[in-house]
């Protein structure tokens, strides 16, 4: 059976993982950036909790996340981003799959 056009389907995650977030001004574009880079299933909640649970799923593998455009996001949306960096971070420590 092909999967290979199943949305839902896992594929496995190219290393480097490259996260640019230039000027992203809502959370939804954030996660949806996620979602692409990380190839996630159509099924993505798009919250903390999705990510975590998508990371702990998805990412069996060593991988390297490369994050940009920080330097352009509102105070808001860094508040935000430092949540999804201490998702990331505790990922990494409880599964060493990945690093930032």
């Amino acid at each position: 059976m092909n999967f290979e056009n199943d949305k839902n389907a896992f594929k496995p995650i190219k290393s480097p993982v490259i996260l640019d977030f230039t000027n992203c001004k809502h959370i939804g574009e954030i996660h949806k950036i996620i979602k692409k880079e990380f190839d996630l299933p159509q099924y993505y909640g798009e919250n903390l909790d999705a990510l975590w649970d998508s990371l702990d799923c998805y990412c069996r593998e060593n991988l390297l996340v490369q994050i940009v455009g920080l330097n352009t996001l509102s105070k808001e949306m860094m508040e935000y981003m430092e949540e999804i960096l201490d998702v990331f971070e505790c990922h990494f420590t409880y599964s060493h799959t990945f690093s930032l």
